[in-house]
């Protein structure tokens, strides 16, 4: 059984579609109705309104390697899950070699 009676489940779901007419996200939508993300989305798919989250993830850092043969070039594309041009992992090799020897 359901929490909310359908009358108020009409209403929201009039309300999330105005809300989206005005270009607000799911994420905003839910804020502005004081309601959980997943009601909001849950209305958007029952209505069949194809509206953005509003969820931002992490973005990637996509800094482009630009010391190449050194162990900053080669942490670079570690990071970037590349596999590392030759020159740094030649530098790594040597790095590694000279901190083992100290």
């Amino acid at each position: 059984m359901s929490a909310y009676t359908d009358d108020e489940i009409a209403r929201r779901q009039i309300r999330v579609g105005e809300l989206a007419m005005l270009r607000m996200t799911k994420a905003q939508i839910a804020k502005q109705l004081g309601v959980s993300f997943s009601l909001v989305r849950s209305d958007c798919e029952a209505m069949e309104l194809n509206i953005p989250d509003g969820i931002h993830r992490k973005p990637v850092r996509t800094a482009p390697v630009t010391q190449h043969g050194t162990i900053t070039g080669y942490a670079a594309h570690y990071k970037r899950q590349e596999q590392p041009c030759e020159e740094c992992k030649q530098a790594r090799r040597e790095y590694l070699a000279q901190r083992k020897a100290s």
